[in-house]
Order: structure tokens, then C-alpha cells, then sequence
């Protein structure tokens, strides 16, 4: 049976922090409300099933003894269209509003005129998203035509009749790295598909699936499709970044509602949220040493709410906030000498923290109209 880990256990999963004013923002401190707990998993729930032999997850330090890659500054992530995608866009007044995930989203905030959402997938908005969470460049090869892909092997089955097998379509991703001078610093090709996937006999189908020997991953959008185009876009970009994560060597996360978890269904997988959990991020930042993460948050509060993700933007609002991002800094009390003794140091410490949290409510207070959600 499976036992969500304590606070404690994800302190120790994550290890002893440096002292840098990045590792620093990670400090159990800083946590507050920002992570939740992994839902306790349900009979048909990846922990329950796929999943069971991962209960114990991976530690910041195992992970250590697992990514021997450091990646450069100027290395790259190469995105490849596979099949054509539909680039429409849908009105904000085609929008129903009755729906939770779009309900009293209009603010001055998030919402100009010129604002739509992409009723398609919209490649543009899925490479800015993977630059902005990864922190590196992001190269999106010309797509390559459905007509060339049927020579692969493939299946007359599943969502939209055909179904490809995702090895073939991991070297053929392989060999085009190897084939484009442009993709040598490449840290990662990932192709993207509305077509079905199966990695083999034996299997309906996967949703994606990530090469960590040659740094490639193929990701199926087919079975993602739903009537509200926001919540489309959601999983099929949530989806994207999670298996990215798994080219890094970040295996699914126990520690807390985070975005690697496994996910056995569509349902689990729209319960979790879109964030890395402070264990995770740790392990990104060990492996991309450029990341900064209060920047990191910052450029995907700028994407999100373009595209009115209004859970996540309300979490990387309170994350911005619990680093003190856009507040004013607490007055503290000094002790003699301009030091505080060690009684002095927990009184003031505690203040402070009491004055963060009542200027976070009145930030959120102040977003009238926004849904107000603490987590993904």
C-alpha cells in the first residue's frame, strides 16, 4: 500500500541545499501553501498499477548518481512537428463560460481584445513554453508531412484510425539530429503528433514516451481532444513538458502533487498540476546550471496568462510572492549591535512570515475576477 510521504521525507528527499540565493529559494521556508501532497492514488491510479514498483521515488541524490550530463548554456531542445496540426483559433466569446476552467477568468490582468486561445495546437506557444521551462533554446524543425510518416510502421487501430509504433519513430528522430548540423548541441529532439501511438504488440497505446539512451521522446496528442480548447492545449502542453523532464533523467515524483507524476489515465493526468515540486526543480537546476528559478517563474506567468491557465497563473503568483517577489521587504527588529539574539531571531522570523502572507492575501484579494487557486 502505498503511504503519501511526509514533509519531512521530502526534506530529506531533496537533500542538504547549498548555500546559493537559487538553492535558497527551494528552502522549506519558502514553501508554504505552493506544494501539495501527491493525491493518495485510487485502484486504477499509476501507483496502483504501472507505477507500483516507483513508490519509493527518486531522491535528489540518487538522481546525482543517475544524470552524468552537464548541459551547456548553448545547448538546445529540437521540436518536430510529425503530420500536419491545426493552427485555428477560437474567439473568447466562443468561450463557455460556465465551465470551471474558464469561469471569471476576465481581468485586466490576463485579458486585451487582441487576446484569443488556440483552438488547435499551437506549435509557437508549445516551444515557448518548453524554452521557458527548461531554459534553453528551443529549434522546431519543418514539419515533416504525414505522407513521409506512413512509411514508418504503423497500425490501422486506435483514436483517428492510425496508430504509429514509437520505436521506429525515436531513431528516425535519432538519425535527424545526426543528419542537421544545426541540431549538434541538441540536448533533446522530441517529434509531437495528432496521431495515436503504441510502443509495441502487446499495448493499446501511450500518450508518450522518452528515450533517455539517444535524448529522443515522441508525444501523441490524438486521445487529448476534448470540446474545450484551453483544457486541449493544457494537456497536450503539460504532457510535452513531463516527458522532456524524463530526457533529463527526472523519474516520476512521489514527493508531492508535482508535474512528473505518472499518470495510468486521462482523468489522473488532468488532476495533476503543471509545476515542478522543489525536489524536481533541484534535480532541473543540477542539470541545466543556468536555470534561475525565480526568472523561470516569471516567464511562464507571462505565457499562462496569455492563454488564460488561470490555476497556474494564480500558483506562480503566490510562488512569486513566497520569494518575495514584488513585495516589499518585512522591517525586522535588531538586537543590540544590530543583531538579533537567537529568542529575538525566531520572534522576528515568524513576523515576517506573518507579514508575507498578509500581503499575499491582499495581492490576491486585489485580482478581482480571477479564479483563486492556491495549487495546480
Amino acid at each position: 500500500m502505498f503511504v503519501v510521504p511526509s514533509r519531512d521525507k521530502a526534506i530529506t528527499a531533496m537533500g542538504t541545499l547549498k548555500q546559493t540565493p537559487k538553492e535558497k529559494s527551494l528552502d522549506a521556508q519558502y514553501w508554504s501553501t505552493s506544494f501539495k501532497h501527491i493525491h493518495l492514488p485510487g485502484p486504477a491510479d499509476w501507483l496502483n498499477g504501472p507505477g507500483i514498483d516507483e513508490r519509493d521515488g527518486q531522491t535528489f541524490s540518487q538522481f546525482k548518481k543517475q544524470h552524468s550530463r552537464r548541459v551547456k548554456p548553448d545547448s538546445t531542445i529540437v521540436l518536430v512537428p510529425l503530420g500536419e496540426f491545426e493552427q485555428t483559433s477560437l474567439q473568447l466569446d466562443d468561450i463557455d463560460s460556465s465551465d470551471d476552467e474558464t469561469h471569471d477568468y476576465v481581468h485586466d490582468y490576463l485579458l486585451q481584445e487582441k487576446d484569443i486561445l488556440p483552438a488547435g495546437v499551437d506549435i509557437t506557444f508549445l516551444a515557448a513554453v518548453v524554452e521557458a521551462f527548461f531554459g534553453l533554446k528551443v529549434l522546431v524543425h519543418p514539419t515533416i508531412p504525414h505522407s513521409e510518416l506512413l512509411d514508418l510502421p504503423h497500425r490501422d487501430a486506435g483514436v483517428g484510425g492510425i496508430q504509429f509504433q514509437t520505436g521506429p519513430v525515436q531513431k528516425m528522430l535519432h538519425k535527424l539530429q545526426q543528419k542537421h548540423k544545426a541540431y549538434s548541441k541538441a540536448v533533446a529532439v522530441v517529434g509531437i503528433t495528432m496521431n495515436d501511438l503504441y510502443p509495441g504488440k502487446g499495448w493499446n497505446f501511450v500518450f508518450g514516451e522518452a528515450d533517455t539512451v539517444r535524448h529522443t521522446g515522441v508525444f501523441g496528442f490524438a486521445r487529448y481532444s476534448c470540446e474545450n480548447p484551453k483544457r486541449f492545449l493544457r494537456r497536450c502542453t503539460k504532457t510535452m513538458v513531463h516527458e522532456i523532464g524524463h530526457l533529463f533523467d527526472l523519474e516520476h515524483c512521489v514527493w508531492f502533487d508535482c508535474i512528473m507524476n505518472g499518470a495510468n489515465h486521462l482523468e489522473e493526468d488532468d488532476r495533476t498540476c503543471f509545476h515542478l515540486c522543489p525536489v524536481d526543480l533541484r534535480k532541473l537546476m543540477s542539470a541545466i546550471p543556468q536555470i534561475d528559478p525565480v526568472e523561470r517563474y516569471k516567464a511562464l506567468l507571462g505565457l499562462f496568462a496569455q492563454v488564460h491557465f488561470n490555476s497556474e497563473v494564480r500558483w506562480l503568483q503566490h510562488r512569486l510572492a513566497m520569494l518575495g517577489e514584488g513585495l516589499p521587504e518585512p522591517k525586522l527588529k535588531k538586537g543590540r549591535r544590530g543583531r538579533k539574539s537567537s529568542g529575538e531571531a525566531m520572534e522576528t522570523e515568524g513576523k515576517a512570515d506573518k507579514v508575507r502572507r498578509d500581503e499575499l492575501a491582499v495581492l490576491l484579494d486585489n485580482l478581482d475576477g480571477v479564479e483563486q487557486k492556491g495549487n495546480c
